[in-house]
Parts: C-alpha cells; structure tokens; sequence
C-alpha cells in the first residue's frame, strides 16, 4: 500500500486554503486541502494557474475561529483531475518550533492527534514526487465527484455560518443556518438538506433577505451530530464552512456537521 511507503503518517483535514506565487501574482486564489503530514500537504482548487516546483505562499483558513496561518510550500506535483486542480506542497524551511505550533494547531483543529503526525515511519526509496503523484492518481481514480468550493471566502462576522440558541425550558437548540450572498451568487433558492428532515431535497427551503443571504431557524433535538449541505437552485451543492466539522460522504465530498 502507498501508505506503508511514506515516511510520514497522513491524514485527511479538510481546511479552506487561500493561496497565490511568491512571485508576480498579488491575488489570493482559494482550494480545500486533502491530506497533511508533517512534509506537507496536498489540495485541490478550481485554479490551476500554477505550475510543479513553483514556490506558493498559502493561508490555511480555520472557519470555525476565523484565523489562519501563513506558510511557504513548494508545489511537488500537480495534476488535472475533471474540473479540478489537483495539487502536492512540500512545507518550506522554516523554525521547527513554529512549524511544530502549526502543525498542531492543524491537529487540534482536524481531532488528530500530534504524536501521529509528528511519527516517521521507516525510510523508504521513494521520492516526494513519485510518491505523490501516484496518491494523485489513485484518488483522481476513485472519485466520480469532487467537492465545491466557495468561490470567495466567507469572512467571519455574526451574520455568517451557524448561531446555536439553547432553550432551558427542554433539551432543544434553536440552530441558525446562513448562507450568504457571497456563497450562492446570483442563487434564487436554497434548501437545506440533511440528517435533520431525512435528507428531503425540497421539505426545508430557506428565506432569502434583500441582501441576497439565505437563512433558517431549526429546532433541533441536543446531544447530537447532524450531517446537512445546503441545495443551490436544485442543482448545487455547498458546505457551511462554519461548519463544527466536516465528514466524508460515500460520494466522495464532505458533509458539513452540526454538533448541538
């Protein structure tokens, strides 16, 4: 197994990364990672105006806090997979504290323990490149859809992602789901679909305000976890990137997660 030959665990966190060359460009483009390690990381992106072995500079987004971290990567390999740019960063040089604060960070946000990702496995003969260029293959391979992408990042404010009220009077949250403009440009309608009404694609529709934001107000049982995604004029699908976290689904995209 292709696992077994790496020198370093990895494991699949999903964060919105925006990034753009050390060189020329001055706008940010945006993707969602796939896999880390302690090496670095891989991504894909609807832009692929980048080239192998050129040097990126990258923000790694945390939706749910509203930070980033800033870091150097060299692109190792890169592949077109459909309509999607697939893509292997190795970390640049960097202060093995700082790194090692990243890394955790990244852990502690994907529920992945830093003692894995920081253990190397045996050394093998096998370059970066070979390596992850074969990872490319086999999961251009498997996937018949990749997930969608916000085309503009939603910045945090109060009027964004999930607000979580909870009733002392029985053990109910009230949850607030928006989708803003930025999301679903130009969107007539959105309904939200999930665990919480048996996935119904047309039993939960969304209010649309005059600022072209979608929202809706559930009553939803406590102590639990609701897959949902958000159905964009019936015809697209979109992620709450304030998600609490974010599961793989059988189709090869991830769900959002509400935890109440």
């Amino acid at each position: 197994m292709l696992d077994d030959k790496r020198q370093f665990t990895r494991f699949d966190i999903p964060l919105i990364v925006e990034f753009k060359p050390t060189k020329g460009a001055s706008k940010f483009s945006w993707g969602l990672t796939r896999n880390f390690s302690y090496e670095g990381f891989s991504f894909e992106s609807l832009n692929s105006d980048f080239a192998p072995k050129e040097n990126l500079e990258f923000k790694l987004k945390f939706p749910r806090s509203g930070t980033f971290v800033s870091v150097l990567g060299n692109v190792i390999w890169k592949r077109q997979v459909e309509d999607k740019c697939l893509a292997g960063v190795k970390l640049g040089e960097m202060d093995e504290k700082i790194k090692s604060e990243i890394l955790e960070k990244i852990c502690d946000y994907g529920n992945v323990s830093t003692d894995k990702i920081f253990y190397r496995k045996r050394p093998v003969n096998v370059t970066i490149d070979e390596e992850e260029e074969k990872s490319a293959k086999k999961l251009g391979s498997r996937e018949k859809s990749v997930t969608n992408f916000l085309k503009t990042f939603l910045k945090k404010s109060k009027h964004i992602g999930i607000e979580k009220q909870y009733l002392k009077s029985k053990p109910v949250c009230k949850v607030t789901f928006r989708l803003p403009k930025k999301a679903a440009p130009g969107a007539q309608s959105v309904t939200i679909v999930g665990e919480f009404n048996n996935w119904d694609m047309t039993e939960t529709p969304m209010k649309k305000f005059k600022n072209g934001d979608f929202a809706l107000t559930l009553e939803l049982p406590c102590n639990r976890e609701y897959r949902f995604r958000y159905l964009i004029d019936g015809n697209r699908w979109e992620n709450d990137w304030n998600a609490d976290k974010y599961i793989l689904n059988p189709y090869g995209c991830d769900d959002s997660v509400v935890v109440v």
